[in-house]
């Protein structure tokens, strides 16, 4: 007899647990100046790993009860020689089937991972989120040869900034649709006239984590 896997629809408390956490995590270092002024002396690309960290893990708890996972790594296409392809650009986010072909480091180490790489093959990935912590210049030339790189792997492309300036929130959701993402997403917005301020996008939190739900 072969038991059927049952998906639970969450409640909107469920699905606001891991903005709860990414929220505590990040809001100090813009409350706090001392700690707002040291961030910009952190290296981009590790500011924006830890982003994209702590919203695979909020993610994981939205698909949690379903066969999907969130991962960060590179898709291997659809071919029989898997050798001889050429995997995709680094991914953010990768939601897949719950599998993968390889994993670099992760958690079968020695239970204290500091790299988890995986390689997923093509067919099982859903979707891709690219991430950006700073979202100042918009949806740049470098944001768009992104997508044109990425969307050859995967059949839907989201993007997701940390914050992005309150003024150009429908200038940006314009533009990364122009590109060919299927969804801008951010965490909150911030004045222009006072970049440590932000403001939380609860209601846009809800409305991704819903849109996460419907691709199990």
């Amino acid at each position: 007899m072969t038991t059927q896997r049952r998906t639970v629809r969450p409640t909107d408390g469920f699905l606001l647990e891991g903005y709860g956490s990414i929220r505590g995590k990040l809001e100090s270092w813009f409350v706090d100046p001392a700690l707002f002024e040291a961030r910009k002396d952190v290296l981009a690309f590790v500011v924006g790993l830890r982003f994209s960290s702590l919203l695979i893990y909020a993610i994981r708890k939205i698909l949690n009860k379903t066969d999907l996972k969130a991962s960060w790594g590179v898709i291997i296409p659809e071919t029989k020689n898997v050798r001889s392809a050429s995997f995709s650009p680094e991914c953010d986010i990768i939601i897949h089937k719950e599998c993968w072909v390889h994993q670099w480091n992760g958690e079968g180490s020695d239970g204290e991972p500091v790299l988890d790489f995986r390689f997923i093959s093509q067919e099982d990935v859903k979707a891709v989120i690219s991430c950006k912590s700073e979202l100042f210049s918009g949806v740049d030339r470098g944001i768009r040869n992104e997508i044109d790189e990425i969307r050859a792997f995967a059949p839907r492309v989201w993007l997701f900034a940390e914050r992005c300036p309150k003024s150009k929130v429908k200038k940006y959701t314009r533009d990364s649709k122009q590109a060919g993402y299927e969804h801008f997403w951010y965490l909150y917005t911030f004045d222009d006239d006072n970049p440590s301020s932000q403001e939380y996008a609860k209601p846009l939190w809800l409305e991704f984590a819903r849109a996460l739900r419907k691709l199990s």
